[in-house]
């Protein structure tokens, strides 16, 4: 059963694009789906990178604070 949830994991992010592409064409009103698949990807990419920053980012907080040591009271 763990192929099925790796199969999951790749059809999901290209179902979101999908869903994205259908949206984006829509609300924006664009005559042609190559502009709104051009735009859904770059958000898609500019989504993934907020999301890898921030993953680092916390996860470099989280390792300072864990070698912290604590201060005596003045």
């Amino acid at each position: 059963m763990p192929i099925i949830g790796f199969i999951v994991q790749l059809l999901v992010p290209l179902w979101q694009l999908a869903a994205m592409v259908v949206a984006v064409r829509q609300a924006l009103d664009f005559s042609s789906t190559t502009r709104a698949i051009g735009v859904c990807i770059v958000a898609f990419f500019l989504m993934v990178l907020t999301l890898v920053l921030f993953i680092m980012f916390t996860s470099f907080f989280l390792a300072v604070a864990s070698n912290a040591v604590p201060m005596e009271p003045l």
